[in-house]
């Protein structure tokens, strides 16, 4: 009976907040300074003027740790596929182009099936995660090929979708919207001329010139 409460209360707490609190993973100097700050903090724990400076210089670490200052673009290395990041300075907005995935050839089939992560688990995710990346403003699905977006579902149990722009003919695999359903982001249909805005610029869609292409 205790282990149904205590199971009863996970999930409970799961369904208020099921994305974890990720803070981005430090440089070695930066981290260095919270070490050498943290240190000073607890010699000078009594003196309330110093507390609340080096409280303030520590939390000043952890927001350039989680929002880079420098804006950036990542070809992430996922072995297989395609998974390309767009972040803005100071981490205001960014867009994910697909998020890469294991594609099943013939006889090699039943081997990666008996493999149970997604490749993402271990490149595209650490990676996002690193950066300070909890939520994700755009992720752009170019096809429903397995290699461009096998690990959507991955990538959307660990870290927020805010939306999913995809063409008008993916959203005739069901297969695919049947994925797009389990990740509870706003879907978008992209059509030529659309604008993302990144880097006090945007992105256009080019393609597909008619209806149901792509």
């Amino acid at each position: 009976m205790i282990f149904q409460w205590l199971e009863g209360l996970i999930k409970l707490v799961d369904s208020w907040h099921h994305y974890p609190l990720i803070l981005g993973k430090p440089t070695a100097f930066v981290f260095l300074a919270m070490l050498v700050v943290t240190g000073f903090l607890i010699d000078q724990w009594l003196n309330l003027k110093v507390r609340y400076s080096l409280l303030l210089i520590l939390l000043s670490l952890f927001f350039v740790t989680k929002n880079p200052p420098l804006p950036s673009i990542t070809m992430v290395d996922i072995g297989q596929g395609d998974s390309i990041f767009l972040q803005d300075r100071l981490n205001r907005r960014n867009i994910l182009i697909d998020t890469g995935g294991r594609v099943q050839f013939g006889a090699t089939k039943k081997l990666q099936e008996r493999t149970t992560s997604a490749m993402a688990d271990k490149t595209l995710i650490p990676y996002l995660k690193s950066i300070g990346v909890s939520e994700i403003d755009t992720l752009v699905v170019t096809h429903t090929d397995e290699d461009h977006m096998g690990d959507l579902l991955a990538v959307a149990n660990q870290i927020k979708i805010k939306r999913i722009l995809t063409s008008e003919g993916s959203l005739k695999h069901a297969k695919f919207v049947n994925l797009l359903k389990k990740t509870h982001a706003k879907i978008l249909v992209a059509h030529v001329g659309q604008r993302l805005k990144i880097f006090d610029r945007y992105l256009e869609v080019l393609y597909p010139l008619a209806s149901g292409g792509w």
